[in-house]
């Protein structure tokens, strides 16, 4: 089973010196937590890719951004079920 989890940077830096998290919660019960939060990756997925990198990928030079959205390789790229949502670089 693979599964994406989402841990806080700080409780990460925590966990990996092996100390407390917050008052008393030990990394363990954390990380317990962390996990049962995950997100499952599907039994059978392909390559988890950035889609935008994908498409930059076979996008034609000559092409502007409005025709290249219309293709029909883009809108099944951008129609792809979400797996993980978009980091949004926060």
């Amino acid at each position: 089973m693979e599964i994406v989890i989402d841990i806080p940077d700080n409780e990460y830096e925590l966990l990996q010196r092996g100390t407390t998290i917050g008052s008393g919660v030990d990394a363990d019960s954390c990380l317990r937590t962390y996990i049962l939060n995950g997100t499952v990756l599907p039994k059978g997925h392909s390559d988890l890719i950035d889609r935008n990198v994908a498409l930059n990928l076979y996008k034609p030079s000559n092409v502007s951004d409005k025709q290249w959205s219309e293709t029909t390789l883009a809108k099944s790229v951008n129609n792809a079920p979400t797996v993980i949502p978009a980091d949004k670089g926060e």
